[in-house]
Order: C-alpha cells, then structure tokens, then sequence
C-alpha cells in the first residue's frame, strides 16, 4: 500500500478579500477530504496546525466564519483534521470597524431612552451604557445589535458622566461610543398624613421616570432598596396603597425600578380605626344569625366566629364586609362561649370583637314506626335550625356526620324519601348542615315486603309476552330480564312498573333460560323472580326465485314474532346489520316492495329488531329489468316489432290448466290486467295485433284459475 500525499494544490478555498473586523462572512471550499477538517481563520504567519475561529467542514462546500477583532492580514485555511495540516489557503485583510452612534446628551436616572446606530458589524454584538471611563470590554445593562439599527436602553440609577458603546462579540471590542449625562430628576410624592391600619391610601407622584418604578409603603427606617406593599407607576400620576395592619411612622416612597433608589419619600402615620360588630347575645347551635359592625376600612375585611381564647388570625365560619353593614353568619355546631370578631383583611388583625354564646336547639324528628325496603317515607321534624339541614335514615349505630338517602329542611316541616333496600333496624336522624351534627333521632324498621311476579314458562326469543306482579312497593320499581344466575343489580330488557300491575316485556334474542325479576329502585335488590326459557322461533320468509330489476314483488312470511321486526332484501354475502333496504313488518303477513335497481343474487331476510338477529333467509336472483322471465312456460316472441303489426307469437306450457292467457300489457300495469288477452285453449301460437303507440310492452303467460303467472318477456314496439 502506498500512503497518499495530501499537498496545498488538492483544496480551493474562496473568501472575500477584506473584510470588517468581528464581523461574519462566507468561506468556500471545494472538494471536502473528511467531514472532520477544519475551515478556520488566523494570522497569516501562524503555525500550520494553529485552529482559530474554525467550522468542521462536513458535507458542505461553503460556510461562516467571524472576522477577528484585530485589524491586519489573515489567512482562511483548510486544515485536515488527521495531522492538522493546512491543504488549502485564501489570504483575507481584516479591516478595522467603523460604526456611527447616535443618542441623546442628557438623560434621567432610571429612565428609558432611545438611541441608534449604524452599520451592523455582528448580530450578537452589544449596546452597552457604561460609567465613562470603564475598560473598553466592559458590558453592563445593555442589548444586542441583531439585525437593527436603534434601541432602547434604561439609563443606570446614579446620576454621573457615562459612555453608550458600541461592543464587538469577538474580542469584546469596543469600536464607537458616544458621552451621556445622567442627571437625577426632580420627582416628589404626597398623601396623607395619617390613615387607617388596613386602609386604601390615597397617593400622588409627580415626575415619574420610568413605567416599571415604584410607590411602596415602608416602616421608618427601612434601608434603602427595599419595598413592602407596593404599586407600579405605569404613565399615571395616582393610585391606591394598601395600609399595614400594624400602626406606626411610616414612610411613602417612589422607588426606581433601575437600581431600587429612592427618589422621594413622605411621612405618613398609620393608626387603628374605629369599629365596632355586634350580634345576638345567644344563639342556637348550626343557626343563621344576623351580626351588624360599623366604621368598615376595607371591603376585603370580614367578620367571623370563634372560640373565646383563639389566636387572632385564625377563623371559622366568616363573611366579607364588602359595603355593607350587616350580614349573616352561620353558628357553629358546638354550644359553649365564642367572640364575633371583625378582622382586617390586611394582616389579619382583630379590630373589634363581641361575646356571643352558642346554645343547644330544641328540635325533634318523627316518622313510622316500620316501613317496606325502597318505600318513600314520609317524615316530620319540628324546631329547624337551617333551611340546609337535612333529615336522613342510617343503620342503627352509623357514625356521626355519615348519611344515607335524606331531605333538606328548606322552609317545610315535613318530607319523603326512600326507604333503604336493606331490612334492619335503622334511625331517622335530623341532622345539622353546619357540622353534620345530630340533634334528634327515632328508630324506625325497614321490612322486607311480599312480591311476587308472574311470566309464561316459555316465550319466542325476540317476542313480548305478559308479566304480572303483586305487592309493588314504588312506582320507580322496575320488571326485567336477565339470563339465569346474572348478579344482583344486573338488568337487561326492562320496563318501569310505574302504577300497573301488569305489562308486556321483550324477550331478548338469544334462547335459553331467563329469570324475570321484579327489582327496587332504591339499591337495584331483586324481590321476586319467575323462571322462564326463550325458545327459538320458528318462521320463515318467501319471495320469488327470480325477479327483475326495477319492478315490485311480494314478500310473505309464516310468522310475525314482533311486529317491531323487519324484512330486508340486501345483497348476498351483505352483513346481517345491512338496512339499505327493509321494512317494518308490523302486523301484517306479507307486503309488496320495490324490487332492487341492479341485477344480482340478493337475500330476502326476517330479522328480529331485538338484537338484529336473522331468523329467516331466502336467495332471489334479480334479473335485468327488461329480461324475460320463466315460472312453468316459456314465451316465443321477437324483441321489437312495428306499431300496429301483427306479430306471430308462440309458447310451451309445462302443465295445461282450464284458463290459461296470453295477455299484451304496459310494463306496470297490474298482472290480471292488460290491453288485449287470448285463451290458449291448447294452442302453441297465435297471432297478436301490437299497439298503436310506440313504446315498451310485456307479454305474459297468465293462469287465471290459479292466479299465477307462468311467463313474462318485454317487447319493444317502435
């Protein structure tokens, strides 16, 4: 194997011949040796393996590279990457940046300020504002150039001689600047001298720098730079400051947004204000109650009831103040001794309270003393409490707070539910909303009642049969039909027993043996079943064997199950879900249809609608509508003949009856009609006048006596 020199002739690369300091500019090179090489720029007298700023080559031909920050001579390079040796070279002058800035010669601290510049040497170079002075690569707030020519930059927060430059990303060189004064601005503050703790305070600015700077509320003292409460100046001149809860000196300062300096400051002292609540002296456990304060601060302040002796800040049952002056609250559902207490929103601060006692609630519940399981009760309560308690029925020993089908009190002092579907001893309990605490029970037994229901011993699959019942026990009760051993709580075809005691269900479409069972609404438990079997059903459906297309034919079946059930004519191989063509058979037992528009093999079908399940099939074979047909005879004639000829028809018959014809008749009239009709009497031919009228014709062979049609064929008169 002989190694492969690799000279300085195998690669042509391609750049400009000068180019701007730090800026980007399009290498080319043809052909690539490996996708690792190297196309880089550095010093024209730099080391052969020296990599500066550098691209792989990969499968390219062309790439960027960013001029250096140094102006003088340089060579862009293709350097394979086995042996870091240079195969190809183009020399490029680097020339200095010029760069043009523009901006104003005095801005305020803090503030927003346009300025531009131009050219764009590098998008990632930088905008910089800088104390002037500072090295030539310091960057401080600033932007990147991009692809624009002006910005926007928020001046530094201490007033003083600066620099706005214009900085190389390569090398961090700075190649424009332009001087700028910052000055402080002249910005007060006021409101008033003293506020409410927990209050809306009123304050103005004048002077505002910056949209992002801040009005904040602060303790005296407060270092500088930091805020508490505070809102943003945006382009107004007033807003609102939220009070501390805690009263004292405070200080109202505008605080710029850049560098957090304070700008202006005033005092103000924050004191408490006068409020009072009041409220009943006592009041029944779980009861709304009306409480009233006065002199409200905040509308977000609310009023609330707890325990003597909690710790301010904590709360339980409260309402909002809002703008108004009373409300309701709802008592807690334990007696003992409790403080209303009207507490501010901000802080959480107590500012007036009052006594309150809450006391036990005379109250009692009633009902039957027994009741049959998913009965509705009617039960009784006196003494409401709240227009939200409820009266409910648990087992006996259900653990406070639990519940089971129940009533809401509202305004009433009765009302009804249902019994559970279990029997056991249970209680009636009236119950408090606020809490779930029980204030009076009574026991009440929930017994099993007698049902019984009755059903055919076996029905059709698909049918409806009878079913009767004794002992209903609620209207929402409900009869149905399940596959013998279903679970409990299972149900397929069903109906309501509403106030009947007896009514029509539907088998379901797959034989074998069934319970019918009558089922509570309330917890879906069976109280009575009968046993019955679906049986197949035994019916089938006839068409003629051959028809044609476009026409009508008869369709009779043995036997309607359900006159919900339907006949179809689909073609054969169709899915047994195919309803293009059907009809509800109702309670008939045959019906004239359309025949289907194209010819073809098709399926008469009788189809169970429980289910869609077919029953019954026969095959017709429907033929072009203009073919001719063959049922016993067969008809000699030409297909087209002259109007008003006499044309020569004959046939074969393969049974002679009594009262056979040959019958001339428009395509649709009915079968025992036509234009003109000939007994065959035991002839093989005879001769027919055609029809004046130009047109399409059918000749038939009838049998009266039997009320058949043996033969048909079309003929054109023209």
């Amino acid at each position: 194997m002989h190694a492969i020199e690799v000279t300085d002739s195998q690669v042509e690369v391609t750049a400009p011949d000068q180019v701007t300091s730090g800026a980007k500019f399009v290498a080319g090179w043809t052909p690539t040796i490996n996708t690792r090489d190297f196309i880089t720029i550095v010093a024209a007298d730099a080391p052969e393996g020296e990599v500066g700023t550098h691209i792989r080559a990969r499968d390219d031909t062309e790439g960027q590279l960013t001029a250096p920050s140094a102006p003088g001579i340089y060579e862009v390079r293709y350097v394979v990457e086995d042996g870091r040796r240079k195969v190809g070279s183009k020399t490029v002058e680097v020339v200095a940046a010029e760069v043009e800035l523009t901006g104003p010669d005095q801005v305020l601290t803090g503030a927003n300020f346009q300025f531009g510049w131009s050219p764009t040497i590098n998008p990632r170079d930088y905008l910089t504002i800088v104390p002037a002075g500072a090295p030539g690569n310091t960057v401080e707030g600033h932007i990147r150039a991009r692809t624009d020519s002006e910005g926007q930059l928020t001046a530094p927060a201490d007033a003083g001689i600066y620099e706005l430059r214009y900085v190389q990303e390569e090398g961090r060189n700075t190649v424009a600047s332009l001087q700028i004064e910052v000055t402080d601005p002249e910005v007060t503050i006021d409101g008033p001298a003293t506020a409410l703790s927990g209050s809306k305070i009123p304050v103005t600015w004048t002077g505002a720098v910056n949209p992002r700077d801040l009005v904040t509320l602060v303790p005296v003292g407060t270092p500088n730079g930091e805020i508490a409460t505070h809102i943003r100046v945006r382009t107004d001149d007033s807003g609102e400051l939220q009070a501390p809860a805690e009263t004292g000196l405070y200080e109202m300062r505008y605080v710029l947004e850049q560098g957090r300096k304070t700008m202006a400051t005033a005092p103000i002292e924050i004191v408490d204000g006068e409020v009072t609540v009041t409220g009943p002296e006592t009041v029944r456990r779980g009861e709304p109650f009306t409480v009233s304060w006065t002199g409200t601060i905040s509308g977000r302040d609310y009023i609330t009831i707890v325990p003597v002796g909690t710790p301010d800040g904590e709360y339980a049952n409260y309402l909002q103040v809002r703008a108004f002056s009373d409300g309701e609250l709802q008592a807690p559902s334990e007696t003992g001794l409790y403080e209303l207490r009207y507490v501010l929103r901000e802080g959480a601060k107590t500012m007036a309270r009052k006594p309150i006692e809450v006391v036990d609630a005379d109250v009692t519940v009633s009902g039957p003393e027994s009741i049959q399981t998913g009965a509705t009760i009617t039960v009784n309560w006196t003494g409401t409490v709240s227009p939200r308690d409820y009266v409910t029925i648990v087992p006996i020993g259900t653990p406070e707070g639990e519940y089971g089908n129940y009533v809401q009190t509202r305004g009433n002092t009765d009302g009804q539910f249902k019994a559970p579907a279990e029997p056991g001893l249970y209680e009636l309990r009236y119950v408090l909303r606020e809490g779930g605490k029980t204030l009076a029970t009574q026991a009440i037994e929930v017994v099993q009642p007698s049902v019984s229901v009755s059903a055919p011993a076996t029905a059709v699959i698909g049918s409806n049969f009878n079913v009767t019942w004794t002992g209903q026990v609620s209207e929402q009760d409900y009869i149905t039909i399940v596959p013998k051993g279903t679970a409990e709580g299972e149900y397929g075809n069903y109906f309501v027993v509403r106030k009947h005691d007896g009514k029509e269900l539907t088998a379901p479409s797959d034989t074998g043996v069934y319970e019918v069972r009558y089922v509570l609404q309330e917890g879906g438990k069976t109280l009575a079943s009968t046993d019955i079997e679906l049986v197949a059903a035994d019916v089938s459906v006839s068409g003629p064997e051959e028809v044609r297309a476009q026409s009508s034919m008869t369709v009779s079946w043995t036997e309607t199950i359900n006159t919900g059930d339907y006949i179809s004519v689909v073609p054969v191989g169709s899915p047994d879900d195919d309803f293009s063509q059907y009809f509800v058979v109702r309670d008939q037992n045959s019906k004239e249809i359309d025949t289907p528009d194209a010819p073809g093999l098709y399926e008469l079908r009788y189809i169970l609608k429980e289910g869609n399940k077919v029953l019954a099939r026969q095959t017709i074979d429907v033929v072009d509508a203009n073919a001719a047909l063959s049922d016993g005879a067969q008809i000699n004639a030409p297909d087209s003949a002259a109007a008003g000829s006499t044309v020569s028809i004959s046939w074969s018959v393969e049974q002679e009856t009594a009262d056979q014809r040959l019958t001339l008749a428009n395509p649709d009239q009915a079968i025992f009609t036509w234009i003109t009709s000939q007994k065959m009497n035991g002839l093989t031919e005879v001769q027919v006048k055609m029809p004046d009228a130009p047109g399409l014709y059918e000749l038939r062979i009838l049998d009266v006596s039997g009320q058949a049609v043996l033969a048909q064929k079309m003929i054109t008169v023209e």
